[in-house]
């Protein structure tokens, strides 16, 4: 399963904006994700289906 989920430096791509700023929306609790690596620095990981709903929000 987790093969399936994205990545906080994936998202950040897709999205066009640093990876900082995934980071901090997500302590911010502005985007929603399923769990996050471990350690200090882990990669947040979302849903692939949330992130298509965030790309075509996006896009409108």
């Amino acid at each position: 399963m987790l093969a399936d989920l994205v990545t906080t430096p994936e998202l950040a791509r897709e999205l066009g904006v640093d990876r900082s700023t995934i980071t901090r929306k997500c302590q911010k609790g502005e985007l929603a994700f399923v769990d996050r690596m471990p350690g200090y620095n882990g990669n947040y990981l979302f849903d692939p289906d949330y992130v298509k709903q965030l790309l075509e929000e996006r896009a409108a």
